[in-house]
């Protein structure tokens, strides 16, 4: 038996380093993963402009159709951003204010436990 006891803490050795190097590939993968579904996230809610939030969309129900009518005539005025952000009530501007933090905080404490 003692002639296999070394034999045996060598082998438990390098499945120990195999765990942990795998147990490495799979925390960098998740983190990756995490990182793709927060870039297509993003990507979903299109182009947005600084000091804005974006409410996420609601993925559950259909998009709605609408109709374009030949008749529509745009406002001959151009879009003015800054004019549209200041016409906008405060809580839409300040609902996702910390909220990367949050998931930050929410990340760390998952990868701890």
């Amino acid at each position: 038996d003692k002639t296999l006891l070394p034999a045996l803490e060598e082998k438990l050795k390098s499945k120990d380093e195999e765990c942990k190097r795998r147990e490495s590939q799979r925390v960098d993968l998740e983190l990756h993963i995490v990182e793709v579904k927060e870039n297509l996230r993003k990507a979903e809610q299109g182009p947005v402009t600084l000091g804005t939030t974006v409410e996420p969309p609601h993925l559950d129900s259909p998009p709605a159709v609408k109709s374009c009518s030949p008749t529509h005539i745009p406002d001959p005025s151009p879009v003015n951003a800054a004019i549209a952000l200041k016409s906008r009530p405060m809580s839409i501007m300040t609902t996702g204010k910390g909220s990367v933090l949050q998931k930050a905080k929410e990340w760390e404490k998952k990868g701890a436990s």
